[in-house]
């Protein structure tokens, strides 16, 4: 497995920090925009996880501009998939419940950026993982 990295998920990181810039100045923007892109390597690393138990090679893990993903073979297994499904946005709202509790506006926005995150992978639309979840359940 290894990762990967294109100039794409440098634009996505750097439209972050300007947006944040505004209500955090430079150095909270950097900061959350950072913390932001590490929750979204935990969301995939919680994907990993979750088929690696059960043998399921993984390829690549990688962001772009559209976002996050992992490259991996599909397991038969349909609570596999459903596992692997959920666990990402799980840790999208642990981290939320993390930073809802920690004091500070770094912390309040990286809090609500793992909620969105969370919610908007949800929605049953491909390639969510909602609509994985979905797909899963449809095959057993």
């Amino acid at each position: 497995m290894h990762f990967e990295w294109n100039a794409s998920a440098l634009g996505a990181l750097l439209l972050l920090t300007v947006g944040f810039a505004v209500p955090l100045g430079l150095t909270g923007a950097l900061l959350a925009a950072g913390l932001v892109f590490a929750s979204l390597l935990l969301h995939e690393l919680a994907h990993v996880a979750a088929v690696s138990r059960h043998g399921v090679p993984v390829k690549a893990i990688g962001i772009t501009f559209k976002g996050a993903y992992t490259r991996r073979e599909q397991s038969p297994l349909w609570f596999v998939e459903a596992q692997s499904a959920l666990a990402g946005p799980t840790v999208n709202f642990l981290l939320y419940a993390i930073f809802s509790a920690m004091p500070g506006d770094v912390n309040h926005i990286v809090a609500q950026s793992n909620l969105i995150i969370g919610i908007f992978n949800l929605i049953p639309i491909r390639p969510s993982d909602g609509w994985r979840f979905m797909q899963s359940i449809a095959k057993r």
